[in-house]
């Protein structure tokens, strides 16, 4: 005879719900970190997949490299550059803008003179002068550009230097974020790791930086490319400062393509004979951008003549 006074009670194991069946395990939330290449004016191509991410990871700690987006601003008409102090041995947040108001002013004047006509030009203007007139550093400037591009287009995203980037590896500011004989995946995972990301987003047209992959396969992260909207209307090299120029607020509906991009998950699934695995990632990334088989037979088309 059982004691009423001594009755166990059985409690269900937490594992297992109310219903009868096993809990669902916890997913881990996903942390995404957008790594991209320092530009004075961003074009599209450089917010694709920013919808949802966290983070961006501005990747200034590289060698300088003349003629790339850094030092270079695509407008409607033209291209112009930015004068810096430095040459191939200086890296790309240690460039210093050449002093003084000339090359200012004629930057100033061509961004006028592109946008001529634009109903909200005259609206952003002020923020573009006050910014190229007040940076004494090139990514200085390009942060300064970048936060007003992200305002005007209402994305909260903070942005992360990768020169600065110290949080729980235990350096200090002033000290080289990482020795530069490292390759420089293993630098942007130590990173993503140290900052609490588990994802690291590349844009549609960025190489995969040597090391990420294995270094990605060897810690919790995980490594994925954008790839560019299949029907936009939009080139991946425009301006967003145009369009803000010409859309204003609704510039954001414009790119909208663009900011939810489709990813692409990169790994060593699919090597191919005869390449490195960085290689092989680069390839599959953008198969849209890949010649289409053609059938055995078939033959290439004639391409016309060219009309002098």
């Amino acid at each position: 005879m059982t004691n009423p006074h001594h009755t166990r009670q059985c409690l269900p194991h937490p594992s297992l719900s109310r219903s009868g069946g096993v809990a669902p395990a916890r997913r881990e939330t996903a942390r995404v970190v957008a790594a991209r290449l320092p530009e004075s004016l961003p074009t599209v191509g450089f917010f694709a997949g920013l919808e949802g991410v966290d983070a961006i990871l501005l990747v200034d700690a590289l060698p300088h490299r003349r003629r790339t987006a850094a030092t270079r601003i695509q407008l409607p008409a033209q291209r112009i550059s930015i004068p810096v102090i430095g040459g191939s041995h200086s890296l790309v947040s240690e460039l210093c803008l050449v002093p003084g108001q000339r090359w200012r002013r004629k930057l100033l004047a061509a961004i006028d003179h592109a946008h001529a006509g634009f109903p909200f030009h005259d609206v952003l203007r002020p923020d573009i002068a006050a910014a190229v007139k007040r940076a004494g550093h090139l990514v200085e400037l390009n942060l300064e550009l970048l936060g007003l591009i992200l305002r005007a287009l209402r994305l909260r995203i903070p942005v992360i230097r990768q020169s600065t980037a110290v949080a729980g590896t235990g350096r200090t500011s002033t000290t080289p974020p990482w020795p530069q004989s490292r390759p420089l995946g293993a630098a942007l995972g130590e990173i993503a790791l140290a900052c609490g990301f588990n994802i690291i987003r590349l844009a549609p047209t960025a190489r995969v930086p040597a090391g990420l992959v294995d270094f990605c396969g060897a810690h919790p992260l995980r490594v994925e490319q954008s790839d560019p909207p299949p029907a936009s209307g939009i080139p991946e090299d425009l301006n967003v400062y145009t369009l803000l120029a010409q859309w204003g607020p609704d510039a954001a509906h414009q790119i909208r393509p663009w900011l939810t991009a489709p990813c692409v998950a990169l790994g060593r699934s699919r090597p191919t004979t005869g390449a490195t695995a960085d290689d092989a990632i680069a390839q599959v990334a953008r198969p849209g951008r890949q010649e289409p088989s053609r059938a055995a037979g078939q033959q290439r088309p004639e391409t016309p003549p060219e009309v002098r």
